[in-house]
């Protein structure tokens, strides 16, 4: 794998040093041939924690995850976003299931055969690659400190939200970032925090 991990060097070398101060929404451009790399290599990291993180119940990863990732066969099913932490940290967090909101409840960890969760942040970047086979997405913002809202940027899909323009992607935790997106049963590409504090009790615990 090190030349799956020099290839990623190239790609976020400049975005994980310690005093990146461009944290912008453009400067977070990504072609599809380098994100096509950057999945590979994510999956491969989740594989590795998954095997010194506590499994409970369930394993951490798809058996056929090792496959994705050394075969370039990244599912298309997969969510990738990034955006800006505002304090530089390094930090993952790895689940079998996905997030899931359903019939007014809330899931924690609704889990699929092929199914994953994994973020990171190294510095200021964090990344998220979700796999939620068959799955609709509805994009979830939160306020930073400053009371401004904060949407990732998304290297996949395509369901930047149309209904606001927003270029702040600086999150102030990663908790926020890694709770950006969750999975519905219902097509409902963007929610707006207050209408969703309205709508459920259930989505208070997602959106501080």
């Amino acid at each position: 794998m090190c030349e799956l991990e020099s290839k990623v060097k190239e790609i976020i070398g400049e975005w994980v040093r310690p005093e990146q101060n461009s944290l912008d929404n453009e400067t977070l451009t990504i072609t599809r041939d380098r994100l096509a790399i950057l999945n590979r290599w994510l999956i491969k990291t989740a594989i590795c924690l998954s095997h010194v993180a506590p499994r409970g119940e369930t394993e951490k990863m798809p058996n056929d995850a090792p496959a994705w990732s050394v075969n370039n066969l990244v599912p298309k099913s997969c969510m990738v976003y990034a955006a800006w932490m505002k304090s530089p940290a390094f930090m993952m967090k790895i689940a079998r299931g996905f997030r899931m909101f359903n019939g007014g409840k809330f899931f924690e960890n609704q889990i699929h055969k092929h199914s994953f969760d994994f973020s990171i942040q190294l510095n200021h970047l964090a990344m998220r690659i979700v796999n939620a086979p068959d799955a609709d997405w509805m994009v979830m913002t939160c306020r930073n400190s400053q009371g401004d809202l904060c949407t990732p940027r998304f290297w996949s899909h395509g369901i930047q939200p149309p209904e606001i323009e927003n270029d702040n992607i600086i999150f102030d935790g990663f908790e926020h970032f890694t709770k950006a997106c969750t999975v519905t049963t219902h097509s409902t590409p963007f929610i707006h925090p207050d209408e969703a504090r309205k709508a459920s009790k259930s989505l208070q615990s997602l959106i501080p």
